[in-house]
């Protein structure tokens, strides 16, 4: 049998999610999957999400997203008034069993800002099991600068977490808004190499730091 699917609607926070177009389910008696075609919502402000699939009760998972947002959708931006966000595009697909489903991911963003820092040209991947993901993420930091950020981040287990941060060229009045009002200011640029472990409570930290 198969379902079209002529109109959705989702209200979020102060906007509304519509179909773009007509789409299809469709379940396939004889290899016993439900398969998704293209589905495709947006909202008033130019962002958009497509989603497609095919879901079998046996356990195989085979499953594709991606979507574009001119900007920071308003449910999101609630969570953290601080965070900016510009033209992100993203593609993300899923496969394997339901009870370890594998992904692999790929972000983009143009420019990005929070608590008070700013970055540009910005990137992420990640691959592995879907309850272990491995990140890699890329990005400019104004003006002349970069980060990479590598991280394992086993969901159930927040005591295995670690990452690696590197720094390259980041200017350091940056972190000046961080300290106490009439403290010392920091100028320049600085070079820097973070690893960052166990995340529950405060997570352990060390590194070094060259001028």
């Amino acid at each position: 049998w198969t379902l079209r699917l002529d109109s959705i609607f989702f209200p979020i926070s102060s906007d509304k999610l519509t179909l773009d177009e007509p789409t299809h389910l469709t379940w396939n008696a004889q290899k016993g999957d439900l398969q998704l075609d293209r589905l495709v919502v947006s909202d008033s402000y130019g962002n958009w999400a497509g989603a497609s699939g095919v879901f079998s009760p046996k356990g195989a998972l085979n499953a594709h997203l991606n979507f574009q947002c001119n900007a920071l959708p308003n449910a999101l931006a609630s969570i953290d008034s601080t965070l900016q966000v510009t033209n992100v595009k993203g593609d993300v697909r899923i496969n394997g069993n339901y009870d370890a489903p594998e992904f692999a991911a790929d972000l983009r963003l143009d420019q990005w800002k929070w608590q008070g820092f700013e970055g540009q040209n910005s990137k992420c991947t990640g691959f592995g099991l879907l309850e272990s993901p491995h990140l890699i993420f890329l990005t400019d930091l104004p003006p002349n600068g970069t980060m990479r950020i590598e991280a394992d981040l086993p969901i159930d287990n927040p005591a295995a977490w670690s990452a690696e941060v590197r720094l390259n060229q980041f200017a350091l009045n940056t972190i000046n808004h961080w300290l106490p009002d009439e403290s010392i200011a920091v100028m320049g640029a600085a070079d820097a190499l973070v690893w960052i472990e166990d995340f529950r409570g405060v997570p352990k930290i060390r590194g070094n730091l060259t001028t």
